[in-house]
């Protein structure tokens, strides 16, 4: 808070000729701007306790005046003009014409959320930079962005192109392609490049939306994955997300037809506004289902183990832990499945991951040893799973030597495995189990000390 001073008076009457300049470019008249500023300036003085220090006291003040104008519009929407005096004093039809359009924008940009009306105002109209608007209203420069981008949208949408400051960038338009109709009704028929390939059609509008915009229509959207959700919740960060792509609806608002989880999970955080999305043109519920056909139809998730060799090269801790048990155990986890495996070859990279974390890295390796010395091509996740069971269950362990079970499983891994399904489906057990069960059996025990 600003207590009224003769420094505070200086400072003010200082900004008496960048405010009549920008009362100009409001008003667009001479005498008219002389008034908005004199009364601007006699507000600012009566309001100085509400003027914060170390904010911008430009800003502040062409807030008051954006403000003012605003209401005096509100105010003068029908002119009466009695005895014509008025009409005299009034503008060319040119001049007015453009106060009138710019009064428009105006109003319209008083419509706005008071997030984006605060940071059009001071980007677009007092032509202050991100940064110093992000300043002035103590907000992250993103949000200012974003704030912007939607204002300069919704501007655009609604017909107030207004000053250039606030027209937003939009791809040329380009055909659509036709539809033609069928007997099982309508069908879009694709046109084609000169070079043969399909014509992707008008680009779509790259945006930042208000989150709460946005829904998600059942008739073709998946179960909500709400795991799936608390783990992006709890690990969110921008450079993970991802555009979301949306169709627009009814009312000003959205369908998600790609990313529903990622949105649920910026609903949920407090400090999230705004969503990156690409926009499309759907028609309808059948069009947004289309769109998510053909968004999900060849789409393919990532493995275990290409995430893994990911994790690897991004340098991850764990990742790292699993690399050295299996190269000290004499195990190779392959870059990608197929034929031609080597004898210690695998796979089976969340077999092993969750013997690590299970067991640590020490102990993982002892099993995995076990699995190697047995010349398995390729060593198999159900095999590792009943090495440990054998080398650590009550019921089994200490009973037989690893170089032991090694040379059961040598060369007998198919036999095994056939005879555990049996084994399984008899005795009502678990396949690892039975597997670990069958293995025992066949493996020559420790000889018991008289």
């Amino acid at each position: 808070m600003t207590v009224r001073s003769d420094s505070f008076d200086r400072a003010l009457l200082a900004e008496r000729p960048g405010l009549l300049r920008y009362a100009m470019k409001l008003t667009r008249n001479s005498a008219a701007a002389e008034d908005l500023t004199q009364t601007v300036l006699l507000k600012a003085i009566s309001k100085c306790d509400q003027f914060r220090d170390g904010t911008s006291l430009p800003a502040w003040v062409r807030t008051i005046a954006l403000n003012q104008f605003l209401t005096d519009v509100r105010r003068k929407r029908e002119v009466e003009d009695v005895d014509g005096e008025s009409a005299a004093r009034m503008p060319s039809a040119e001049r007015q014409s453009s106060t009138t359009e710019l009064r428009d924008v105006l109003v319209q940009i008083e419509s706005l959320p008071p997030t984006q009306r605060r940071a059009i105002n001071l980007v677009g109209m007092q032509g202050l930079s991100y940064d110093e608007a992000a300043t002035e209203l103590g907000a992250p420069i993103g949000t200012i962005k974003s704030a912007v981008f939607r204002a300069r949208a919704f501007l655009n949408h609604s017909g107030g192109a207004g000053p250039s400051a606030v027209v937003p960038f939009r791809p040329p338009p380009q055909p659509r392609p036709q539809a033609v109709t069928s007997a099982a009704g309508p069908r879009r028929t694709p046109k084609m490049t000169e070079d043969g390939l399909r014509d992707p059609g008008e680009p779509p509008v790259l945006d930042w939306l208000d989150k709460t915009l946005i829904d998600v229509d059942p008739a073709y959207q998946r179960e909500l994955d709400e795991a799936r959700v608390l783990r992006m919740l709890e690990w969110f960060e921008w450079k993970a997300f991802g555009a979301i792509v949306v169709a627009k609806a009814e009312d000003g608002r959205y369908h998600v037809t790609d990313g529903q989880h990622r949105l649920e999970a910026a609903k949920r955080h407090p400090a999230i506004d705004v969503v990156p999305a690409v926009i499309i043109e759907a028609e309808g519920t059948s069009g947004e289902a289309e769109n998510f056909v053909a968004i999900n139809k060849d789409r393919r998730n990532v493995t275990p183990l290409q995430l893994y060799w990911a994790e690897l090269a991004a340098g991850d801790p764990e990742a790292q832990t699993v690399a050295q048990v299996c190269e000290r155990a004499g195990v190779t986890i392959v870059r990608y499945p197929g034929p031609g495996y080597r004898v210690g070859d695998t796979v089976a990279i969340s077999a092993i991951r969750r013997l690590v974390d299970a067991r640590g890295a020490m102990r993982a390796r002892e099993v995995l040893e076990i699995v190697a010395k047995a010349a398995l091509a390729p060593i198999r996740g159900e095999f590792i799973r009943a090495a440990e069971i054998i080398r650590f269950d009550a019921e089994f362990a200490d009973q037989v030597d690893d170089d032991a079970l090694s040379d059961s499983l040598s060369g007998s891994d198919e036999e095994i495995g056939a005879e555990a399904k049996a084994f399984a489906k008899t005795h009502r057990l678990g396949a690892a189990k039975a597997l670990a069960s069958v293995w025992f059996r066949r493996t020559r025990k420790r000889r018991r000390a008289a």
